[in-house]
This record gives C-alpha cells, structure tokens and sequence, in this order.
C-alpha cells in the first residue's frame, strides 16, 4: 500500500498559522506580506509584478503562464518572480481541502538596493530570465513562520520589517537564486514610479508630482517611461488595480471601500476596469473566498460584507 506523503512539520505550522490569521477574527493585511485564499477556482490574467516578489504555496496548487510557458507550484513550492513582468495565473483549491492558500512577500527596491550596497562583495549571481519554482528550504519557512507570528502579535516595526526583508534576500543568495529576482541593470524608471505611487495610491497622482520626486523633467519621465513600453497613467491604475486585488485577496473589506482606498471614486467604473484587466469583477473574487457545501450551495461569511457590483 502506498503511504501518503509525511507533510513537513514548518510549512503544517505555517499552514495553521495562516488559517487562523483568515478565519478567526477579522483578518487584516499583514506587515509586509499577504495571505491569498480561496475555495472556488481563480483565473486572474494579466497581473503586473512591480516588486520582486516570493510567493510560497501552503495548500492547493497556482499554475502560472508567462512568456509562453507553464509552471505549476504544488504545496510546499516557493516561486520566485522578478519585478516588472506580467503573469496570467490561475489558484486552484486542494481537492480534498477545497482550499489554496499561499503567502505573498514583496521586495521593496530600496531595500534591495540597501541588501546589493551592503553585502556586494559577499554576492555573486547573474540575471536569470526563467521562472523558478522550487521545493522552500526549512530556513526560509522557518523565517516567515517567525514573521508571520511576529506581524499577527501586531508588533510591527519598520527596522526590523527592513531586516526580515533583507534576511530572506541573504536566504535567496544563499541557496544561489538571487538571479531569478533582480534584475542586472538595477531599477528602472517604470518600477522606480511604481515604487512612488504605491505608497500611497489613493492619492490624486499627476505626472509632474512624479518629476518632483524622482527629480526628472517631465519630457525625461515620459521619455524613459516610453523607452519602457509604458507611461504613467497606466503604471498608476496597473499599481492602483493590483493593489485592490491584494485587498480583495487578504481581507473582508467591501468592494466600496476597497475602490476608494485605491483612488476610484467610482465602485462601478472601479469593478469594470478591474474586470476588464484581470478578467475576473471584484464581487468574483470575493465570492471565490467563500466555502461551498457538498451540494455546491454558497456558505457565506456573514463578516465578509459582500457589495455586490456591476461587470
């Protein structure tokens, strides 16, 4: 007889640490990453990536398609995805869970840039431009259980949230990855933008607050940003979209409230841009969360304060 697989003891207490996080009380968006569940199938294209990004599969399955290929991440497999590329994924619920649940960690540019400054000459890597997807070490998950715990205590501090960061970039060099993260010419004017406007991306942006930040003259933004097959106004609502989608993801807020926190003041002209790049409406995500009986019936969250919206 075949034995099941023993599951690894870091990622079962990762599992359950994240599963509390979700369903007891009312999650939160937590200090520096984000715990994204459903229990329907999700099919969610042309999603940007602005920052270096790990994302590490807890239950189910994310298959990813980009540049003509497919990668498929089981539970237990860590993804490693650079900045400035663009995914059509797919989160699929463990058949027998009928659950998929996965963490998301963002690396923010400057603290890249601060990790290359500082250690320099203890790194030797090289740009890769293939997707890796790997079985995640005991240290790493050991890292984000502690960091988990350490954001769920509400003990959040930018210092150490910065050292966290840097420790799972020294994690990534360790294991030789960091190629399949950075990039070989540094930032880009377009991810240097991103950066700018998604600190606060409710804010009724204009390209010449953007020169004033990055101290260039308007012709030279467009320009650069031209040079990169894109312009300002799409970063923003590319940054402004995205981040509606991590909201709808990892907490309960209403759709409502989630399109003024990103800067629509519009919830049906919010559900219809956000559909017509993502292919799926607000309301669809959300109800994706939702856990279904065995006849296929709805059981909804009577705190998940459900809007819903057109498109």
């Amino acid at each position: 007889m075949k034995l099941a697989p023993v599951q690894n003891p870091l990622l079962s207490e990762l599992l359950e640490a994240c599963r509390q996080h979700i369903y007891h009380g009312v999650p939160q968006q937590l200090d520096g990453m984000g715990v994204f569940h459903c229990h329907q199938r999700q099919s969610l294209r042309a999603v940007p990536i602005h920052q270096p990004s790990l994302i590490l599969v807890l239950c189910g399955e994310k298959h990813l398609h980009h540049a003509g290929s497919l990668t498929r991440c089981t539970a237990g497999k860590l993804l490693l995805l650079p900045a400035m590329c663009e995914v059509q994924l797919e989160n699929i619920p463990d058949p027998v869970h009928r659950e998929y649940l996965a963490l998301c960690i963002p690396i923010a540019p400057q603290t890249i840039t601060r990790f290359i400054n500082g250690f320099s000459t203890a790194l030797n890597w090289r740009e890769q431009t293939s997707l890796l997807c790997v079985q995640a070490p005991d240290t790493i998950l050991l890292s984000l259980l502690q960091r988990l715990q350490w954001s769920r205590a509400g003990t959040g501090d930018e210092l150490l949230l910065e050292l966290r960061q840097q420790e799972l970039l020294a994690h990534c060099a360790q294991q030789g990855w960091l190629g399949h993260l950075l990039r070989d010419g540094g930032l880009g004017v377009a991810q240097r933008v991103a950066s700018l406007v998604s600190g606060d991306c409710a804010r009724d942006w204009r390209i010449a607050d953007a020169c004033n930040a990055l101290a260039m003259s308007e012709s030279s933004l467009r320009r650069e940003l031209q040079r990169e097959n894109t312009g300002f106004r799409e970063i923003l609502e590319q940054v402004r979209l995205t981040t509606a989608l991590g909201m709808l993801q990892g907490t309960r807020r209403n759709v409502a409230e989630i399109a003024g926190q990103v800067g629509y003041d519009s919830p049906s002209r919010f559900a219809a841009r956000f559909r017509q790049r993502f292919g799926m409406s607000p309301g669809e995500v959300k109800s994706s969360r939702e856990k279904l009986t065995d006849s296929g019936a709805m059981l909804v969250d009577p705190g998940a304060n459900i809007l819903a919206t057109p498109g």
